[in-house]
């Protein structure tokens, strides 16, 4: 089972590009309760690799509380991780005491994001410090880089960092529209012309600080569609079931966005269709957004949601004549 807790909207940052439009003055912050009750129910999820990130907004201005939910998750998953932007890693003492205090809590997994947008709020010297204290206490670090078109080039950003050791892992990551980044002009994105093809790149579930959960984290996917319901109200293991077998999560997972377009076109809806996306998000994210798109991508939707089900029904039905058989053949001996 892989969960993310987005846990605040709060940050001390206020980037351009924020997929969630997180900054100062957001103060959702999820409650402690329910992070711990989300935990709990997916930690009892025995099913394929065993994983939770904690992000925001800076989900480390509330460190307090972070380190008790790590504490808490450590017994559950395999890893645990936490998205941060490294503010708090004013000097190599401080750093070391926040990370050293974390990885004794269970945390695995450091990942710290940099772009042009937060080197506006993030000094790279801390970036540095708190990516230095975190291998130096064996955590596994990850550096979620981005940048727009035409913004300082990801390899600037990282030498402004200097020297980092060669188990830092750097994730270079598409900018995509979503979010604050919505706002900003289209020649900030690279445009690659006609349709991205590819399965869905690596949904999570997510659950927002209002316990509304979503199919994946990306830029722009916040939309009713890819909604799966609310944690407060629904069991995690119903939620699971949602993001695995509705219609629209499934065919994601099989045949990614492009598989949608045959049946906009067939509807005469073609002129709908951009002349170029980022990659499949972007795509993904487009067709949902749009009304006449996310019309053909809900009857497409619904369609394979109801093959599913058959074919699950039958693989059901066919197990059950298998048993009945056996169970014949044993009563005639």
């Amino acid at each position: 089972m892989q969960l993310g807790l987005l846990l605040t909207y709060r940050c001390n940052a206020e980037c351009e590009h924020c997929c969630v439009s997180a900054g100062p003055k957001q103060m959702a912050l999820m409650d402690e309760a329910d992070s711990c009750s989300y935990l709990e129910q997916a930690g009892s999820i025995d099913y394929g690799p065993s994983a939770v990130c904690f992000s925001g907004g800076e989900a480390l201005l509330f460190y307090e509380q972070v380190l008790r939910l790590v504490r808490f998750a450590a017994p559950k998953f395999e890893h645990v991780s936490v998205i941060t932007n490294a503010y708090w890693a004013a000097n190599p003492e401080t750093a070391l005491q926040k990370v050293t205090a974390l990885k004794e809590a269970g945390l695995t997994h450091l990942i710290v994001s940099i772009s042009p947008f937060h080197a506006n709020y993030v000094d790279s010297v801390r970036v540095r410090t708190a990516l230095l204290a975190a291998d130096k206490v064996g955590l596994t670090v990850f550096i979620k880089a981005t940048s727009p078109q035409g913004g300082r080039p990801i390899d600037e950003l990282l030498n402004l960092l200097g020297p980092l050791p060669r188990t830092v892992e750097v994730d270079r990551m598409s900018f995509l529209p979503g979010g604050r980044a919505s706002n900003l002009p289209v020649s900030s994105f690279v445009i690659k012309p006609g349709i991205p093809e590819g399965r869905c790149p690596g949904a999570v579930l997510t659950i927002h600080p209002n316990g509304d959960a979503y199919y994946c984290c990306t830029p722009g996917a916040k939309t009713d569609a890819l909604k799966l319901g609310n944690a407060n109200t629904t069991p995690i293991a119903a939620l699971v079931r949602e993001y695995y077998f509705s219609g629209l999560c499934a065919f994601l997972r099989r045949f990614g966005p492009s598989g949608f377009v045959p049946a906009i076109a067939q509807a005469g809806l073609e002129e709908h269709l951009q002349q170029g996306y980022v990659d499949v998000c972007h795509l993904c994210t487009s067709l949902l957004h749009d009304r006449y798109t996310s019309r053909i991508v809900e009857s497409v939707a619904d369609r394979y949601e109801a093959e599913l089900f058959r074919g699950l029904a039958s693989r059901a039905f066919s197990s059950l004549s298998e048993d009945d058989a056996n169970l014949a053949g044993e009563t005639e001996h």
